[in-house]
C-alpha cells in the first residue's frame, strides 16, 4: 500500500463529514434568518411584485392578485374555496378572501380551511368552522422580535 493511495482515502474520509456539517450549517442558518424576519405582504414594493409577476409560470394570475395569494379548486360545498356556494370550482382560482400575506401553511379540508399567515396567527373558515362559511381569526400568534 502506497502513501498516495492511502492518503487519498484519508481526504475524501475526511471530505464527506465537512460538507455534510457545511451544508446542514448553511440550511439552519436559512431557516433562522426566514424565521426572524417574516415577509409580510406590507413590506412588498411594487417593482417587488411586478417582476414576481412577470415570472414564467402556468397559471395566469390576474394582475390585481398578490403572487402570495393561494389557489384553490375543487368542490365549494361547504364553503372553503369562496363565500359563494357555485359547486364546483374547475379551474384553480385565486382564494382572495385569505388575503395576499405569504402564509406558513394552509390546510383545506372538506368542511373547512385553515392556514397559519406570517405573523403566526391561525384563521380558520368554511361551514365546519362557522356555519356562515365565513372567514375568522381563531387564533392569534406571537411573532418575536
Amino acid at each position: 500500500m502506497s502513501f498516495a493511495s492511502s492518503s487519498a482515502r484519508t481526504i475524501r474520509a475526511r471530505t464527506i463529514p465537512v460538507a455534510t456539517a457545511t451544508a446542514l450549517s448553511v440550511s439552519i442558518y436559512a431557516v433562522y434568518t426566514t424565521w426572524q424576519n417574516p415577509l409580510l405582504a406590507e413590506d412588498l414594493t411594487q417593482e417587488t411584485v411586478a417582476s414576481i409577476s412577470k415570472s414564467k409560470s402556468k397559471f395566469a394570475l390576474p394582475s390585481t392578485v398578490s403572487p402570495y395569494t393561494p389557489l384553490g379548486w375543487g368542490n365549494n360545498r361547504n364553503l372553503t374555496l369562496s363565500a359563494d356556494p357555485n359547486g364546483i370550482v374547475k379551474k384553480p382560482a385565486p382564494l382572495t378572501f385569505i388575503g395576499a400575506t405569504p402564509l406558513r401553511d394552509l390546510v383545506v379540508a372538506e368542511r373547512y380551511g385553515a392556514c397559519i399567515d406570517a405573523r403566526g396567527d391561525c384563521w380558520m373558515w368554511g361551514t365546519g368552522y362557522d356555519p356562515s362559511g365565513q372567514l375568522g381569526r381563531s387564533l392569534k400568534g406571537k411573532v418575536s422580535s
